[in-house]
């Protein structure tokens, strides 16, 4: 009859969605692993240039001493040039797949953690922060003889705020993608379940 045709077709629709759900979800976990990696290489150079940020203040300190001469100051000032050149390198170097993560190219990044668009559900964005000598403040910053080094000091410490709060959001969100991944592990099962005709549900109480 026709009530059968329609049903069987609702039936074999039905099927070929979760079907293909399952199979999409299938790829999700990888993806999101892939994309806490992306979050796992920010901490790692994050974590540095925190570092350097520390040893700059060290060496606006000492320079800030009124006993130390001005050619010291100068000597200091010698390092303290390199370490700045060195987080414009980590900055500029650090990329996942070909991806810049801290030179603000781009002031968020998505991630494709779901099946579907919907942005509440199956994308999470996260914000990126500029990790360039110029985005931190730190560009004209000096702690020779000819710069006063008080400036130096507060440029620092609005740096080492700036880099604090993205190594906090990107510790956040890696631990976010991780519940992602497994929460998508049991999606995955139960759907496989349904497809497979088996009526266990996994985290639900039938």
């Amino acid at each position: 009859t026709l009530a059968a045709i329609v049903a069987s077709q609702a039936l074999i629709s039905g099927a070929f969605s979760l079907t293909q759900q399952s199979i999409q979800l299938g790829y999700s976990p990888r993806m999101t692993i892939i994309h806490t990696s992306k979050q796992e290489a920010g901490q790692i150079y994050i974590p540095e240039v925190n570092n350097i940020l520390i040893r700059l203040r060290e060496l606006s300190i000492e320079a800030n001493n009124g006993t130390v001469s001005p050619a010291d100051k100068d000597t200091l000032d010698q390092e303290f040039d390199n370490m700045i050149q060195e987080i414009d390198r980590i900055a500029m170097s650090t990329k996942f797949n070909r991806v810049n993560l801290f030179v603000g190219l781009a002031p968020s990044i998505d991630f494709q953690v779901g099946s579907g668009t919907t942005p509440a559900t199956d994308i999470i964005t996260v914000g990126l922060s500029s990790m360039l000598v110029s985005d931190l403040g730190l560009s004209t910053i000096d702690i020779s003889s000819a710069g006063p080094p008080t400036t130096a000091i507060n440029a620092i410490d609005a740096a080492i705020d700036i880099v604090s709060a993205s190594r906090g959001d990107f510790g956040a969100l890696q631990n976010r993608l991780q519940s992602t991944i497994n929460n998508l592990s049991v999606s995955i099962e139960n759907l496989s379940a349904t497809v497979g005709g088996k009526k266990v549900l996994h985290g639900l109480s039938l």
